[in-house]
Order: C-alpha cells, then sequence, then structure tokens
C-alpha cells in the first residue's frame, strides 16, 4: 500500500542530496531505484508503489493510476508538464492511455534557452527540445518559446 509519508521523506532526503533542486523525471527513476533496493534487501519498498512491467521498462504504478483516473474523469487529453526531460515519462503514458498525451513547456524552461549564453544555438536547442518530446509520444506541444523555435 502506498506510504505518502515515507514517499515524502525518501524524496526529501534525495532532494537534499542535490541542494534542494532536482528534475522530476531524476526524482522519480532515483525513487524507483531506492524501492528496488529496498525490495530486494529487506522484502519491502520504501513507499510501498509497485512498478508495472511495460514493453519499454518498469513504470511505477503510481503513474499508470493517475493516466486512469484522468481516463475515467473523462479527460480528453493527458498533459504531461513540465515538458523539459520528461520524454521517457511522455513514452511511458503514450503506452497506456488511450487518449492524446500533451507536452507543456512551461515560461521558465523557455527561459532556460533565452538566457542561455553557454549554448551555441539556444534557438536549436529549444527546438530539439521541443521535437524530442513529439518523438517520445506527445501529439500536441506547447510552448511560450514557438516563436523563436520556429524563427530561421
Amino acid at each position: 500500500m502506498f506510504n505518502e509519508r515515507k514517499a515524502a521523506q525518501a524524496a526529501a532526503w534525495f532532494l537534499r542530496q542535490q541542494g534542494g533542486r532536482m528534475p522530476h523525471l531524476k526524482l522519480v527513476k532515483l525513487m524507483y531505484l531506492a524501492d528496488r533496493q529496498s525490495l530486494d534487501e529487506h522484502g519491502f519498498p520504501i513507499t510501498g508503489v509497485l512498478a508495472v512491467s511495460m514493453p519499454h521498462g518498469p513504470v511505477l504504478s503510481m503513474t499508470l493510476n493517475v493516466v486512469k483516473c484522468h481516463v475515467a474523469a473523462g479527460a480528453d487529453a493527458i498533459v504531461v508538464t513540465p515538458g523539459l526531460g520528461t520524454e521517457d515519462l511522455i513514452a511511458r503514458i503514450a503506452q497506456v492511455a488511450d487518449r492524446p498525451v500533451i507536452a507543456s513547456f512551461t515560461a521558465d524552461e523557455h527561459a532556460l534557452y533565452t538566457g542561455a549564453e553557454l549554448l551555441a544555438d539556444p534557438r536549436d536547442s529549444e527546438r530539439e527540445s521541443l521535437v524530442s518530446a513529439r518523438r517520445a509520444g506527445a501529439e500536441l506541444v506547447i510552448t511560450y518559446g514557438a516563436r523563436d523555435a520556429i524563427a530561421a
């Protein structure tokens, strides 16, 4: 059974190790690995969340349950936000959802590219992020950087 308190404590521990910030996909993967190690060593997972075997790797059952709840509530689509770095999540949701998957990139994500002096071509980098969401299975991509991404 899912233990929200233990899941929050595990997430807080991982976040503390990274100075308080971490991409959510990395956090979910670390929590999955910690659960798997706990299951191997102690016979039970930390969070109580079970993994569901899917064709392209395991999905935490909570992810599957969230998709099912959205669909049962009548959702016309499943929106994944933030969009940056969630290609794996988009692909997994696209496997189990019988609705369109939408990747939504936030204004903060667009700002990462507009102020990116270290990138050789910030527009090209942002464009690649948007295209990778489509490749992962998003049928629609929403972004604050649409004009910048299509500019020549």
